[in-house]
């Protein structure tokens, strides 16, 4: 029973461990969020948040297609199930470092968000910004 135990344990913690030839700290996570759904939305930066504070890793989140809302101040924040207003989520996930993108496309044709109307901190992507976040090395994706 104990090696059957110890087994399990030992095989837990080399799964928890970064894949070879990775250091913890070349480790990266993009999400793209396409969505303003309150529950898709604040998952995204419920994990994205955590993901920041946790491992301390480069986090960015991508505001893309329908996501774009999420920034924008002219509209009520869409509420995630406990409660927090995604918009607040955000701020906080900004002030633990995280990075936040949006795609100015999307801006232009799903929203027609002025700059003027962004959420502070949030930054006007484009393929100059958004490629090296996207394919730095170690980054891993999640999309929501």
């Amino acid at each position: 029973m104990f090696v059957r135990t110890a087994l399990m344990i030992a095989l837990v913690l080399l799964a928890a461990l970064p894949p070879a030839g990775s250091r913890a700290d070349e480790q990266r996570l993009f999400i793209n969020l396409t969505s303003d759904d309150p529950l898709r939305a604040g998952m995204a930066v419920e994990q994205a948040t955590r993901a920041r504070e946790m491992l301390k890793i480069p986090v960015t989140i991508f505001l893309s297609v329908e996501g774009v809302r999420l920034a924008d101040t002219r509209l009520p924040s869409p509420v995630y199930p406990t409660g927090q207003p995604i918009r607040k989520m955000l701020e906080h996930f900004m002030a633990v470092g995280g990075e936040v993108l949006i795609c100015p496309m999307c801006m232009k044709n799903v929203a027609a968000i002025p700059k003027d109307a962004l959420l502070e901190g949030v930054r006007v992507a484009g393929p100059k910004v958004t490629f090296p976040a996207l394919f730095a090395e170690g980054t891993r994706t999640l999309s929501y």
